[in-house]
């Protein structure tokens, strides 16, 4: 389905919608098919293509793209500027920008692939919105799985995972109705059908005591469930989850968007909560709940855009409660916030 897109000596991919979707899983799907050894399943079919994944902000893009592939080669010497150029004007190299609409407007206003001389003639991004490339563009906007289709999706997940054989047929159907019974008649993200999959097996497997009856519920039950192996030493998951909701908004409350935050303020936060600044590799390591980003290796962001909507948007109930001038505050920001609501959709919803 995609190879025609890439038959061209221009591509240019946008894979856009809400948060948990699959964008960056079907871009790094991209990225693997380009790098396929048979030619009939490459992207290309004259030739394999290196990806070089952008997922923070930056200020030069040619720099940026350099820094990645040198780290990717893992050569001690940046790649001469002539033979990069070449590399990316010849499609040698697909470049992935991940979720660009998350990215702050410095960033936003560096990256103009609409310019004669935008060196990336192979070039996928992931947006939340409907970008202005500046270039022809095709668009690929992964769908919701509809209310009478999540039984099939399931049934395949757990198929694949290895693990449908756990599920008498009645217990199979009765944990989806609760399902249903917790999104209503409406379609959901693959995600959330992922999350929900995942606490079905944890279940039968006795990591985890039941189901959740919302989606709030969901996702404390999925950092639960990332906590499952934690030792005596180690921080329980009441512990863990007082902290991410407030490590959530840090990442959330400039711009409603999930976005990397710089890890001295995080420490700032921990500090306030009388924490051991331990507790940060613990959730990077040990829970894979965030990640190091950004050249310094000075920011953090979560691995799950979604995640950090509804670990934030906790904390904002919990923090404003039923205070009437927190939450016209709350939305006068809303309002201030260019593109919204739509741009901040996934944070609104939760």
């Amino acid at each position: 389905h995609v190879q025609p897109v890439f038959s061209k000596n221009i591509t240019c991919v946008l894979i856009r919608g809400e948060g948990g979707n699959g964008k960056t899983s079907l871009a790094c799907q991209m990225g693997r098919w380009a790098m396929h050894a048979d030619p009939s399943e490459r992207l290309v079919k004259e030739h394999p293509m290196l990806p070089v994944l952008i997922e923070e902000d930056f200020d030069i893009f040619l720099d940026t793209v350099s820094a990645r592939l040198q780290s990717l080669i893992d050569e001690t010497e940046p790649v001469a500027e002539d033979l990069l150029l070449r590399l990316l004007r010849r499609r040698r190299l697909l470049v992935i920008v991940d979720h660009l609409s998350e990215m702050n407007p410095a960033t936003r206003a560096a990256f103009q692939p609409g310019q004669k001389d935008f060196p990336a003639n192979a070039l996928i991004i992931t947006s939340r919105l409907p970008e202005a490339t500046g270039r022809p563009h095709t668009t690929i906007e992964p769908l919701r799985i509809e209310g009478d289709y999540i039984s099939d999706f399931m049934g395949a997940y757990l198929k694949q995972r290895g693990k449908r054989s756990l599920f008498p047929d009645s217990q199979y159907f009765a944990m989806l109705g609760r399902l249903s019974t917790m999104v209503g008649e409406r379609d959901i993200t693959v995600l959330l059908a992922k999350l929900y999959a995942e606490q079905m097996i944890a279940v039968q497997e006795k990591t985890a005591a039941d189901l959740p009856d919302n989606i709030p519920d969901l996702m404390l039950s999925y950092v639960n469930w990332l906590n499952r192996e934690a030792g005596p030493d180690d921080p329980d998951n009441r512990r863990v989850q007082r902290l991410a909701g407030p490590l959530a908004w840090a990442c959330l409350k400039t711009t409603y968007r999930p976005a990397p935050v710089k890890r001295d303020e995080v420490q700032d936060l921990l500090k306030e909560a009388d924490e051991d600044e331990t507790l940060l590799p613990y959730f990077e390591k040990k829970l894979l709940l965030i990640q190091t980003v950004g050249p310094a290796e000075d920011q953090i962001q979560f691995s799950l855009d979604p995640l950090a909507e509804y670990l934030a948007a906790l904390h904002v109930v919990e923090k404003a409660g039923g205070n009437e001038e927190d939450w016209h505050q709350f939305i006068d920001k809303v309002a201030s916030i260019e593109g919204a609501p739509e741009a901040v959709k996934g944070f609104l919803l939760a």
